[in-house]
Order: structure tokens, then sequence, then C-alpha cells
């Protein structure tokens, strides 16, 4: 109800008004709002950190955004300025999980489409149900989608012609669907590269995993605790190490996070044959299918986060380690010795039974290399094909090659193998400097001061060789 009334302008100056309707009063009773004023309730972002001090304490960031509708009937230029929102988050069936409190934010409106939108920085979402949070927390993080519900009030003041408005106790209620990360399938989790740290001891290694994830949802993680990963073979199952990222931190979506996690390879009775099969591919620049689980190798779960603990359980994140190519490839070069025009001539009728040959080597690790032995057939052309043989490769002469180190190796001898066809056919390339040579066989070699593998397995292609100059000053790294 409200009740009109007429004030004197002034006592004892009234006016032929003021005579007119003195004492006059008038009172009606005005329909209030029943129309939804608040829709299409939008996450635009949230960013959740989790207190390293109390991991029980969970901070929200974020923007949202709301349709703010005016009834038909009502017909008023309004500009919002500022909002304090208190609701609920709603999940699994109406159990009220969450609960916020924004107080006088100030928010941006967009007067011709009506759309507010409101940012907030670090405050407290209190969890007023463990399990439903939970299980929040598994959906987010293993399905491709996750709803949930929003409900409460807000207040809000509007500028508008005749002042500023103070509107109270809007209804707040909507249904909010999510991208969930779907435990990062299709190539959302990349391993850029795997850089071997150092040797702890002769059956442990320290890795360095640079990895990339493009985050699908706008939930991101600010400070989502510890998180430690079973690093395993995606096919046989078998667990290569552990893989430790902390804090873990997932970047707004379209922004890539790119992570440097820590390993620990461990070489055991359990692992030996898949762990070598792995550097043996990653050295023939061959990539290797993974598996990095929540849930580790003694049946703990990889994180330090209690609200998360059935969400990681639960991850399996599919994802490919891939070898060393291009300039990380370990045999960048093959440098035959200078052949003389005698030398030529015998090798194309088959007099000349040994070649020596140099090898640029990269290490494209932190740890020191020191290959001492190798063991390989040399192929003429980008693949092996027996058909095409040219020699034999017998050497146990120590390389030793520093961190990030590139270098020349001595000489190795080629012992002659091939066909005289295949001779004729090589001579031509490898003195215009264009020729390919594949190697086939086993190298062994110690990573860091420690860590020894014999005889791994190991298949390079199509590499570069030409024929040195005639001094050795010549050569070009």
């Amino acid at each position: 109800m409200v009740k009109l009334f007429h004030n004197v302008t002034q006592p004892g100056n009234a006016t032929a008004m003021d005579l007119t309707v003195s004492g006059l009063t008038m009172q009606s009773n005005l329909s209030g709002v029943h129309a939804k004023l608040i829709n299409n309730v939008t996450v635009l972002d949230f960013g959740i950190e989790f207190d390293p001090e109390d991991v029980n304490r969970v901070f929200v960031s974020g923007r949202l955004s709301v349709l703010f509708v005016l009834p038909s009937n009502v017909n008023m230029t309004f500009k919002a300025l500022t909002t304090t929102i208190q609701f609920d988050i709603l999940f699994d069936g109406g159990i009220r999980m969450a609960r916020m409190n924004l107080t006088d934010l100030p928010v941006q409106h967009n007067q011709t489409t009506n759309v507010i939108t409101i940012g907030f920085e670090k405050q407290e979402l209190v969890v007023l149900n463990k399990t439903a949070f939970e299980e929040f927390a598994v959906n987010l993080v293993l399905t491709s989608n996750v709803t949930m519900a929003i409900d409460g009030t807000t207040t809000a003041v509007a500028q508008t012609a005749i002042g500023n408005l103070t509107l109270i106790q809007i209804p707040v209620s909507d249904t909010v669907s999510l991208n969930g990360y779907n435990q990062f399938d299709g190539g959302l989790l990349k391993i850029d590269n795997i850089d071997i740290d150092k040797s702890l001891s002769n059956h442990s290694l320290i890795l360095r995993v640079k990895t990339e994830i493009t985050n699908p949802s706008v939930v991101n993680i600010i400070n989502g605790g510890r998180l430690l990963l079973d690093l395993c073979d995606m096919h046989r199952g078998t667990s290569l190490g552990l893989v430790t990222i902390d804090p873990f931190v997932l970047a707004p979506q379209g922004t890539p996070t790119i992570v440097i996690a820590e390993g620990l390879v461990n070489m055991t009775n359990n692992n030996t044959e898949v762990l070598r099969e792995f550097i043996s591919k990653m050295v023939s620049g061959l990539g290797t299918d993974v598996e990095l689980r929540g849930t580790l190798e003694d049946n703990s779960t990889g994180t330090d986060i209690p609200y998360l603990v059935l969400a990681i359980s639960g991850l399996r994140i599919h994802t490919t380690v891939q070898g060393l190519v291009g300039n990380s490839s370990l045999v960048q070069e093959l440098l035959v010795k200078h052949l003389t025009a005698a030398e030529i001539a015998g090798i194309t009728i088959g007099l000349v039974k040994m070649l020596s040959a140099r090898i640029r080597i990269v290490n494209p690790f932190n740890a020191s290399l020191i290959i001492h032995g190798i063991d390989v057939k040399v192929y003429y052309g980008p693949k092996v094909d027996d058909s095409l043989q040219v020699g034999l490769v017998h050497d146990q002469t120590p390389i030793r090659v520093g961190p990030y180190e590139q270098l020349i190796s001595p000489y190795v001898n080629v012992t002659i193998a091939a066909k005289l066809t295949t001779l004729a056919t090589l001579i031509v390339p490898l003195l215009e400097g264009n020729a390919r040579l594949s190697l086939y066989g086993v190298i062994s070699f110690t990573i860091g001061d420690e860590f020894v593998l014999n005889q791994i397995p190991v298949t390079l292609l199509d590499i570069p060789t030409k024929q040195e100059p005639k001094s050795e000053q010549e050569i070009i790294f």
C-alpha cells in the first residue's frame, strides 16, 4: 500500500493549490513484480584454489553473467552499478553443496542487451556437503559435462532517471551446465618433452617432464595441491615411474598450461623389459603410448586434497611420449673419412673392405651420456632394407657427451658387407654430400654417472651422410 499526500509549500505562505488540496490524502495498493528478473546465469570463468595451509578450505574467483529482464508492463531505463549476491550451489538432485557470499561488487551492464557481468576475486566457497562436493569433482574431472544449480538472492544498486534505486532480495535461481575435463581425453594433455635430469643410482633416474594441457572447461585450477601420477606403458599396464606436479594448476579455458613436472624412474624386476623398450623407442625416434594414473602402484591416491581423492583415483590420462627426433635426435650426421681417387675406384669394384667414419652426436639431456658400445648394421637409404646393407660397425670406444652437448666422435671402422650394386649406387650421393644411411642394432650407454643400459636395440633412420673435407679443420659444427 502507498499513501499520497500534499505538503504545504511553506508554512504561513499558502498558495491556491495548498488551500485546495490541504488535508487531502489517497491510498492505493500497488501489485509487486512477480516475474523472474534474473535469467540465463552463465559461468564465464571459475577458478578454484585449495588453501595450501588448510586443504579443506576452498576459494574461488571468476566471472558470471546474468540477463536482467524487467516485466513487460514496467518501462524504465536503468543501469546496474553494484550487486551483493548470496547463493547456494546445488548438486546431485538438489543437495546444497556449497555457499558463496559476494558483497558490493561493481558490475558491467550492457544496457542494450541487459546482460550484467560480475567479476570477483578470491572469495571463500563454504562447503556444506563434503560428499556432494567430492561427487562434483568426480564429474568435473572424469566426465565431459557437469550440471549444477544456483539458488539465492541478490541486492543491486541501479542508476535511474530519478536517482539511484536499491533493489533488494531479487531471487536468483537457475541451472548451469559446464564442460568437464573428461580425463583430458582427445589429446588435451600432451607430453612435449622428457629430459633426463640426472641419475640417482644404478636403477633410478630423475626426469623433467614438459607437459602442455588444454583446458576444455571454464573451471580452472589456481592451486590444486600436489598431484602424483603413475606413468605406465598403456598396452602392458606396467609402471615406468612417478610424475609429480606440485602444485597442479590449470589455466583458464583457451590458454595452454605449460607444466614442468618431476619424474622418478626406478628400474625393477617387474619393469626392466618394458623400461628398456621405452628407452629403445625414445632413442629410435618412436613414440610410446602411456597412461597417467591417479591411483599409484601402491594403491594410494596421488593427491593431498581430500576433496579430490575420489576424482584423482579414477583418473586415466592417455597420451604419447615422443621419441628423439629432429635436433634432439641422438645421431645427427655421419661423416665418412675423405676418400682418395684410388679408394673411390676400389670401393666400386669391391677392393676396399673398410671405411672410416665419424658420428655427429647430440645429447638432448641434462644428464651426461657415455656411449661405450656400438654394434649396428649400416644400410643405404632412409630405411632398413637388407638388400641395401652397406656394412657393420662394432666399436667399444667410450664416447662421453656432456649435458646438451654436440660433438663429433672419434673414427669408427665400418666393415663393408655390401653388394657392388649398392656401393656403386651409394658413391655418387656420398661424394655430393646428400647420401642417407640408416642404422639398426644395439648400443650400450651410461646415463649420468651410474645408470647403465647395455645392448639397447636402436633403429636410426634417414641419417644425413657426407664425405668429410680433406682437412678435419674444415668440418663445420
